[in-house]
């Protein structure tokens, strides 16, 4: 302050003073109030995500288990052939359709 100055110049410079302050602390704490909700969200997001993405894919016929190792297709040696009495056969063969007519 200058010594040169009145009663209301040093007053409107004081109230100048504390008007800044106090809006620097208001915009200072909306933005702490802003990061706060977006730690939280991103922690929802972290722990939730996830869990949501393997209940699809679960739901969905898939396997997610980390710790289970697929064998990749061995194209090499085919299984044998079973013939006639494998058991994916389940009724006699069917008749012929010209004798139907």
């Amino acid at each position: 302050m200058r010594p040169d100055m009145n009663n209301f110049q040093k007053l409107l410079e004081e109230q100048s003073s504390l008007y800044e302050g106090a809006k620097r602390q208001k915009v200072q704490n909306n933005l702490l109030q802003t990061f706060g909700i977006f730690k939280f969200v991103g922690q929802l997001i972290d722990v939730y995500l996830p869990a949501m993405v393997n209940v699809i894919v679960s739901s969905m016929g898939g396997r997610l288990d980390e710790n289970e190792k697929i064998a990749p297709p061995d194209f090499k040696n085919p299984p044998p052939d079973l013939g006639e009495s494998h058991p994916g056969k389940i009724s006699p063969e069917l008749p012929d359709l010209d004798d139907l007519r």
